[in-house]
């Protein structure tokens, strides 16, 4: 597997976000207005192991990590704005 280390499967010590929906009442409910209200039927959410979403409700948890990477440009190529210096 490329990418960051210890991603990409649940094993013990590893980084995984895992998240229990109930389909039948998923239901997106953010808006422009409430970008940050949560879907209907989003049940659990464990982002790194912790739990930031139980029983439909969010925890306060603040478990989740930026990762830093820079995709080969080859992979995703990105145009400079006009008159900026290259990389």
């Amino acid at each position: 597997m490329l990418g960051p280390r210890e991603r990409g499967y649940l094993r013990a010590g590893y980084h995984a976000d895992v998240v229990v929906i109930d389909p039948e009442r998923f239901a997106p409910r953010a808006d422009y207005v409430r970008p940050r209200r949560l879907s209907a039927g989003v049940e659990h959410a464990l982002i790194n192991g912790t739990r930031a979403i139980a029983a439909g409700r969010l925890t306060g948890a603040a478990s989740a990590r930026a990762l830093r990477h820079r995709p080969p440009a080859v992979a995703c190529p990105i145009e400079p704005e006009p008159g900026a210096p290259e990389p």
